[in-house]
Protein backbone atom coordinates (compact mmCIF):
# COMPACT_ATOMS: atom_id res chain seq x y z
CA UNK A 1 0.00 0.00 0.00
CA UNK A 2 1.21 3.54 -0.92
CA UNK A 3 2.42 6.34 1.70
CA UNK A 4 -0.48 8.49 2.98
CA UNK A 5 0.52 11.97 3.08
CA UNK A 6 -1.35 14.27 4.97
CA UNK A 7 -0.78 18.26 5.33
CA UNK A 8 -3.92 19.33 7.27
CA UNK A 9 -6.01 20.02 4.15
CA UNK A 10 -3.00 22.25 3.41
CA UNK A 11 -3.80 24.84 5.95
CA UNK A 12 -0.71 24.89 7.55
CA UNK A 13 2.16 25.18 5.08
CA UNK A 14 3.23 21.28 3.68
CA UNK A 15 6.59 20.01 3.66
CA UNK A 16 5.18 17.54 0.68
CA UNK A 17 6.01 18.42 -2.89
CA UNK A 18 4.13 15.53 -4.28
CA UNK A 19 0.85 16.77 -3.00
CA UNK A 20 0.91 20.28 -4.57
CA UNK A 21 2.07 18.75 -8.00
CA UNK A 22 -1.21 16.40 -7.39
CA UNK A 23 -3.46 18.96 -6.52
CA UNK A 24 -1.81 20.88 -9.53
CA UNK A 25 -2.28 18.38 -12.42
CA UNK A 26 -6.06 18.04 -10.84
CA UNK A 27 -6.47 22.10 -11.33
CA UNK A 28 -4.73 21.53 -14.74
CA UNK A 29 -7.56 19.62 -15.69
CA UNK A 30 -10.48 21.60 -14.48
CA UNK A 31 -8.56 24.10 -16.78
CA UNK A 32 -7.67 26.51 -13.70
CA UNK A 33 -4.14 27.24 -14.85
CA UNK A 34 -3.62 30.19 -12.89
CA UNK A 35 -3.77 28.11 -9.61
CA UNK A 36 -2.43 25.24 -11.95
CA UNK A 37 0.58 27.03 -11.88
CA UNK A 38 0.75 28.87 -8.04
CA UNK A 39 0.48 25.23 -6.93
CA UNK A 40 3.00 23.40 -9.51
CA UNK A 41 5.40 26.74 -8.17
CA UNK A 42 5.08 25.77 -4.73
CA UNK A 43 6.16 22.12 -5.02
CA UNK A 44 9.45 23.43 -6.90
CA UNK A 45 9.94 25.61 -3.91
CA UNK A 46 9.81 22.52 -1.95
CA UNK A 47 11.72 20.50 -4.90
CA UNK A 48 13.67 22.65 -7.41
CA UNK A 49 14.94 20.25 -9.27
CA UNK A 50 12.70 17.88 -9.49
CA UNK A 51 11.85 17.02 -13.29
CA UNK A 52 8.27 16.04 -13.08
CA UNK A 53 7.35 18.96 -11.64
CA UNK A 54 9.27 21.06 -13.82
CA UNK A 55 7.51 18.99 -16.81
CA UNK A 56 4.20 19.76 -15.17
CA UNK A 57 4.98 24.02 -14.52
CA UNK A 58 6.03 24.16 -18.50
CA UNK A 59 2.84 21.88 -19.63
CA UNK A 60 0.87 24.87 -17.86
CA UNK A 61 2.90 27.10 -19.57
CA UNK A 62 1.91 25.45 -22.85
CA UNK A 63 -1.60 25.17 -22.37
CA UNK A 64 -1.43 29.16 -21.38
CA UNK A 65 0.03 29.83 -24.81
CA UNK A 66 3.55 30.61 -23.26
CA UNK A 67 5.64 29.28 -25.91
CA UNK A 68 9.00 29.99 -24.71
CA UNK A 69 8.35 29.62 -21.48
CA UNK A 70 7.28 25.85 -22.21
CA UNK A 71 10.33 25.27 -23.97
CA UNK A 72 12.74 26.06 -21.70
CA UNK A 73 10.93 24.79 -18.67
CA UNK A 74 10.89 21.25 -20.85
CA UNK A 75 14.30 21.48 -21.83
CA UNK A 76 15.00 22.06 -18.59
CA UNK A 77 13.16 19.06 -17.21
CA UNK A 78 14.88 16.70 -20.30
CA UNK A 79 17.88 17.66 -19.31
CA UNK A 80 17.44 16.34 -15.44
CA UNK A 81 15.83 12.98 -16.44
CA UNK A 82 16.98 12.46 -20.20
CA UNK A 83 15.21 9.49 -20.97
CA UNK A 84 11.80 10.14 -19.36
CA UNK A 85 12.39 13.92 -20.15
CA UNK A 86 12.31 13.34 -24.04
CA UNK A 87 9.54 11.16 -24.35
CA UNK A 88 7.23 13.38 -21.87
CA UNK A 89 8.04 16.83 -23.50
CA UNK A 90 7.39 15.08 -27.01
CA UNK A 91 4.36 14.14 -25.38
CA UNK A 92 3.34 17.72 -24.32
CA UNK A 93 4.66 19.82 -28.03
CA UNK A 94 2.76 17.46 -29.96
CA UNK A 95 -0.37 18.94 -28.82
CA UNK A 96 0.23 21.95 -30.72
Amino acid sequence: MGQKLNCNGLKTRCKEPNIYNTLALHRTELNNLAKAEGLVERALRLSPDHPYYLNNRGYIYLLQNELDKAEQTLTGAVGLDPYNGWRIATKEFSIL
